[in-house]
């Protein structure tokens, strides 16, 4: 008979877990609460117009390798497009526009020749870049409390290199200030995307909205294995039985019975699945603790098109990113902008933060101030990711808890790298590769 596994939580970890279970033959079941799939990365439509968004902006890097390994599985490796070198343009407010290029080049020479060509940087600021980068990522792997900015400080690097290259850098990869955020986490970014094969710095860009990019392929791929994805149910409680965890109790529904569990679900979903027996368990009692750091996103659609990057770091602004996503209009231009780690901005009312994009885009591309907007919308997530700071970095639990057939997965588990979509996936392979080790004990 085969073993059954359900899984809880249709996010990418999720999808990930029940993939790599129902391609080794096990008889998978995922159950996702709401209609769509996806968790925090996926596409809707959205206002009276039936735009389609995506419900953040998602960086993939050529250093994900779970994540493009899991695109080739689900047959979706072709809807992205990966650049031939890392090339990021930056606007400065004052002194205008300059660009991050990666040289041609094996590393860390890739970066040190990028580095050497970034006109915002002095030219001693552009050694003591590469210098101070390789001195935080041979510094920091792991156990320390000590955040981005004392890291940076620490390894000489002046306010002109924080303001033009770490700081955008470190709010883009960890979405939390450099502040608060943990300088381990920042390290081993830097050691997977500079310190790694020239080719791990390239960005990944999607070519379609995150749902046609995961989410359905992901499930037509589950389905084809021979497992079963429902969207709908609502699972209320695991239900332990002699120790071990025997179902999960729905809404509504019969339960279903399990020879183990893979919880794929955010700390604030998990929590009330658990019995009471184990919520003050150890890797479950600190979960309400492991806060969240807040993503803004303003959309903005244009009634003419214009020329615009594919994406652009807006320096030493409330509004950090720019970008072009894919599912542009027939006529004129969608333009979507993101504040991340926006502990000042989550509090702004929509039309004030649509006021303020608008205001970010003028003063930073001064040709786009005479087009007039079709329609805005701005997207607040109070908890897109879990707050990447030292002291949160020490909360995230293991995959495997003290019930031998009940896994964890989901981008905030101790995965060793931030909330990223590859943190997510890497989550959702550890899931899987632990159930099937106790399926195959047991």
């Amino acid at each position: 008979m085969k073993k059954r596994v359900v899984v809880v939580g249709g996010g990418w970890a999720g999808l990930c877990a029940a993939l790599g279970l129902a391609e080794r033959g096990v008889e998978v079941r995922l159950i996702e609460k709401r209609a769509v799939l996806g968790g925090r990365a996926y596409s809707y439509r959205a206002r009276e117009a039936g735009h389609t968004v995506d419900n953040g902006q998602h960086l993939l890097m050529g250093c994900y390798h779970a994540t493009l390994g899991f695109l080739e599985r689900i047959g979706a490796r072709d809807r992205v497009e990966v650049q031939p070198q890392l090339s990021v343009p930056f606007l400065h407010p004052e002194r205008g526009p300059a660009t991050f290029r990666c040289a041609a080049a094996p590393s860390p020479l890739h970066l040190t020749l990028g580095a050497m060509r970034y006109t915002l940087l002095s030219p001693g600021e552009r050694l003591r870049l590469v210098l101070g980068g390789l001195r935080i990522a041979l510094g920091y792997r792991g156990g320390s409390a000590v955040t981005v900015a004392q890291a940076l400080a620490s390894a000489g690097q002046s306010q002109n290199l924080c303001t033009c290259f770490w700081n955008p850098l470190a709010i883009a990869v960890l979405n939390e200030l450099p502040e608060r955020a943990s300088a381990d986490l920042f390290a081993e970014v830097l050691r997977r995307v500079f310190f790694a094969p020239a080719a791990a710095s390239r960005i990944v860009f999607p070519r379609v909205g995150l749902s046609d990019l995961c989410a359905e392929p992901a499930a037509r791929a589950i389905e084809a294995a021979g497992g079963a994805v429902e969207t709908g149910p609502s699972a209320r409680a695991i239900v332990l039985e002699g120790g071990r965890a025997a179902r999960v109790s729905l809404q509504g529904r019969p339960d279903v019975g399990a020879d183990a569990i893979v919880l794929a679900v955010p700390p604030p979903a998990l929590a009330p699945l658990l019995p009471d027996s184990l919520r003050a368990a150890e890797g479950f009692a600190t979960l309400d603790q492991l806060r969240p750091s807040p993503i803004v996103s303003v959309h903005l659609w244009f009634k003419e098109a214009f020329p615009a990057p594919r994406m652009a770091g807006f320096l030493d602004g409330p509004i950090h990113w720019l970008f072009t996503p894919p599912m542009q209009p027939d006529r004129g231009r969608y333009l979507t902008l993101v504040a991340s780690g926006a502990h000042e901005l989550v509090g702004e009312p929509a039309e004030g933060l649509v006021r303020i994009a608008r205001g970010a885009l003028d003063r930073y591309l001064p040709h786009t101030r005479g087009f007039e907007l079709a329609d805005a919308l701005a997207v607040k997530e109070a908890s897109a990711t879990y707050a990447a700071t030292p002291a949160e970095q020490r909360l995230r639990p293991a995959t495997r808890t003290r019930i031998a057939n009940l896994f964890l997965a989901g981008d905030w588990t101790d995965t060793g790298l931030p909330a990223t979509l590859e943190s997510a996936v890497v989550s959702g392979e550890r899931a899987a590769a632990a159930a099937l080790e106790y399926l195959s004990a047991s």
